[in-house]
């Protein structure tokens, strides 16, 4: 990437960050609400499926029956261990998703740090050479008439 890309890239990432962190409470606030939401609805089912097998329990008269509706309620069980379990994957594969993000976001940064660093070791080069030269000038140019002015001046931009 040429260094104006990244620094494009850097913008638009450090505007998403601040956008991001604006909404960041409001957003988590509503994803735990659809989430607990989610969890009390498949609750509710699982415990109206318990409700219909205990009814069909009290209707069963024979053993082969009601050893059914005990796998039934055993399968139940484990549904509901299942989603509990999927609930806490999708939540990590979440927040390793945002990790990945993130990273990212981040190395894009490194990288405009970077340039910024040469683009300032460039810069400071060429001030310090800039002054150089200059005092050469003033040297060469007043130290004919006056050299203590021209060290004077040196020392001044140099501190």
């Amino acid at each position: 990437m040429t260094e104006e890309e990244v620094e494009s890239a850097f913008t638009q990432l450090a505007l998403a960050f601040r956008c991001d962190q604006y909404t960041l409470a409001q957003r988590l606030q509503a994803e735990e609400h659809d989430r607990t939401v989610a969890q009390e609805n498949l609750n509710l089912e699982l415990e109206r499926a318990r409700d219909t097998l205990q009814s069909l329990r009290g209707r069963c008269v024979d053993a082969e029956r009601s050893e059914m509706l005990s796998c039934i309620e055993a399968s139940l069980d484990t549904v509901l261990d299942g989603v509990s379990d999927i609930i806490a994957a999708a939540e990590m594969l979440g927040s390793v998703h945002q990790e990945a993000r993130v990273c990212c976001s981040v190395e894009m940064m490194e990288v405009h740090v970077e340039h910024l660093k040469r683009r300032h070791a460039v810069e400071s080069a060429e001030l310090l050479e800039t002054r150089k030269q200059l005092y050469r000038r003033i040297h060469s140019d007043s130290g004919k008439c006056c050299p203590s002015v021209a060290r004077r001046n040196y020392d001044t931009d140099n501190r």
